[in-house]
């Protein structure tokens, strides 16, 4: 994607690992519960899997708790790029 493309916004981290087969394996199965778009993203030293694009913070706080049902306990709202809604 074009840098373009992003704009400020929130996602919600369910999962961080110095493993990228570790992050990448967590992602798969995230995939599977959620239909919002999974990332893994590094930032050394981790790779964290994170949930979504929101553009409020009260929008990730909701799927944060979404996501705490489905067994992500930890899952907390990270400050981030998020790609921007089509037009």
């Amino acid at each position: 994607p074009d840098p373009q493309d992003f704009t400020p916004g929130w996602r919600v981290q369910l999962f961080a690992s110095t493993s990228m087969v570790a992050a990448d394996e967590e992602a798969h199965v995230a995939r599977e519960k959620f239909s919002e778009p999974i990332y893994v993203e590094y930032e050394p030293p981790y790779y964290n899997v994170r949930l979504g694009d929101f553009l409020t913070k009260d929008g990730a706080r909701g799927m944060a708790n979404r996501a705490k049902t489905q067994g992500y306990e930890e899952a907390w709202v990270v400050e981030t790029l998020v790609l921007k809604p089509p037009e």
